[in-house]
């Protein structure tokens, strides 16, 4: 079976991750690249008589998809209403805390 198989689904997937980086893209990239790893470590299993070309191809446009489809959620990341600026909100938010320490727990 010839590599080329995933070659192209493979370059796809290249093109989606080089996509401008927001704190949203940055966490659903190590999110599904990691999630990638993983199944892929699943498909050369010895124990399965499949080859696993067909399946990796399959499991990147997986990847392609949900990514995809993540990726549809970022508009509430940068509007002016809900979501907000993710880094800016979340730094506001914690210097207003303060400390973790100082963070009374409610039993």
């Amino acid at each position: 079976m010839n590599r080329a198989l995933y070659l192209e689904p493979l370059s796809n997937l290249k093109a989606l991750m080089k996509r401008k980086n927001s704190p949203l893209t940055e966490y659903l990239k190590v999110i599904l690249l990691a999630r990638l790893v993983i199944e892929q470590e699943n498909i050369l299993d010895p124990k399965i008589k499949d080859h696993p070309y067909p399946s990796t191809k399959d499991l990147i446009n997986e990847t392609i998809t949900m990514f995809n489809a993540l990726m549809k959620i970022e508009k509430f990341e940068k509007s002016d209403g809900f979501g907000n600026n993710l880094y800016g909100k979340k730094m506001k938010l914690s210097k207003n805390l303060g400390p973790l320490s100082k963070t009374r727990r409610i039993s």
